[in-house]
């Protein structure tokens, strides 16, 4: 298993993947924007991990990208901004398609990139004294990792344009009434609610949890008849695999006793 400076990374039926710079409220750097990578690379090429929960070290999830990693303030290269945000653009694109469910445990802030980490994963989880912060045009940046992308499709466009443009912060309670989050815990039981939430996906048929997350995700740039076509194919595939059938021989068996 690899080490790694800026994460901690951890593999079984659930993967478990924490951003680790606790003292600038893990903060995204090049660095580990590589070991997320890495680490996601393991996640979706292994056959025994499952599902994937992703969480922050000490008092925040994510702060969004380091803005102490960016230089003294002078301008900076375009090209080096190109670079970060095609890497960052990466990140929610690899966590998005990743083929296994991915669930984010939200402790404290999760502001700017942070906010398009958590939008690309398929569940989010929060402590009841999480703050969702849509910080990018306080610094004069767009919204990005994905954000703009993700947000209006849960929570509609115009409450998405309120949030983003007026650089909004959330609490967890309006988190959950919009949609944004799964469920709302006690910070004492956040870990535990994630791994429970994780573990429960782990155990249901792989090859069907997978396409039907490609389903899902795809049914947003699909017509009626493409999501048709799809669920079409999938279940032919899926009708020949070991869990259906095994799934089909145990209701035979019940309804003959």
């Amino acid at each position: 298993m690899a080490e790694y400076e800026y994460i901690t990374f951890s593999d079984g039926e659930v993967a478990v993947l924490t951003l680790n710079r606790p003292e600038v409220l893990n903060s995204l750097n090049a660095e580990m924007l590589d070991e997320i990578h890495q680490a996601l690379d393991i996640v979706r090429l292994s056959q025994s991990i499952r599902s994937l929960v992703i969480n922050g070290a000490g008092r925040a999830f994510c702060a969004g990208w380091d803005i102490g990693d960016m230089g003294d303030g002078s301008r900076r290269e375009v090209v080096d901004v190109l670079s970060d945000m095609l890497r960052v653009g990466q990140l929610a694109t690899e966590l998005y398609s990743l083929p296994k469910p991915v669930v984010v445990a939200i402790n404290g802030v999760a502001a700017g990139g942070g906010c398009g980490i958590s939008l690309a994963a398929d569940f989010r989880v929060l402590s009841e004294d999480a703050k969702v912060v849509f910080a990018f045009i306080n610094v004069g940046f767009v919204p990005d990792t994905g954000t703009a992308y993700f947000l209006p499709r849960l929570v509609g466009l115009a409450k998405a344009k309120e949030l983003m443009m007026r650089g909004q912060s959330i609490d967890a309670a309006e988190a959950l009434r919009l949609g944004l989050a799964t469920k709302v815990v006690p910070a004492a039981d956040l870990q535990e609610a994630a791994l429970q939430l994780a573990t429960e996906l782990a155990r249901k048929p792989a090859e069907a949890m997978q396409l039907t997350k490609l389903g899902a995700n795809g049914s947003l740039e699909m017509d009626l008849k493409a999501a048709l076509a799809y669920e079409a194919a999938a279940q032919m595939g899926l009708s020949q695999s070991a869990a259906h059938l095994e799934a089909v021989a145990q209701f035979t068996r019940k309804s003959r006793r």
